[in-house]
């Protein structure tokens, strides 16, 4: 039986380090995952692509709630893939789980994710009073769906870093590393780099 692979890109600075788009985009993958705000600002504009270092490809965007119910992010772009995923933390699930089958008849494209992943993710870490952040619940996602998982720019808000995203500088809006200090009330980069490490061990998660 053929094996499926799939790819998650992150937006982490370290997906510039390498020029890896060619593999990328190539047909080694049976899909391509990005997520959140790769291609797009809040206000709808169009970041700078890096098609070198990361490629164009995407075959399932995966979002957050806000960029469904805030920048709509999701609504305005998302019939240019396969499928949207769209992710909320537990004590938002069902809300937004509501607000997606109202929309899903305009939408077809849109796909909840359960609120079941993230309990799957904290019985191995747990991140409670925090919770895990997109891009670790798209490796466990990708996991239930095909055989072997690579990832690419998954840093965990490493300090090391002064931006946070690959597409914007520090003096973006978005663009300063806020979890440095790691004070922020979301999410936990410590506990990320426990999950991950923990995929990679025991599961076929490989970094690119």
């Amino acid at each position: 039986m053929k094996q499926t692979k799939a790819i998650i890109v992150g937006n982490g600075p370290s997906a510039l380090e390498k020029n890896l788009g060619s593999r990328i985009d190539s047909n080694e993958f049976d899909a391509v995952f990005r997520i959140n705000r790769w291609a797009y600002d809040e206000d709808g504009s169009s970041f700078k692509s890096y098609p070198e270092q990361v490629g164009t490809r995407c075959d399932y965007w995966v979002v957050n709630d806000l960029h469904l119910t805030e920048t709509q992010l999701a609504l305005k772009y998302g019939h240019q893939y396969r499928g949207v995923f769209v992710i909320a933390p537990k004590f938002k699930w069902q809300h937004i789980d509501k607000v997606v089958t109202q929309l899903k008849p305009d939408y077809p494209f849109l796909e909840m994710v359960g609120y079941q992943y993230e309990d799957a993710v904290n019985q191995i870490v747990d991140y409670s009073p925090k919770w895990p952040t997109t891009g670790t619940i798209s490796i466990t996602l990708a996991l239930q769906h095909f055989d072997e998982v690579y990832i690419h720019g998954f840093d965990a808000y490493d300090p090391k870093y002064e931006g946070m995203h690959y597409f914007e500088g520090p003096e973006a809006l978005y663009g300063r590393n806020k979890y440095r200090d790691g004070s922020k009330a979301d999410h936990a980069p410590s506990k990320d780099k426990q999950y991950i490490k923990y995929l990679t061990e025991n599961y076929n998660v490989k970094y690119l």
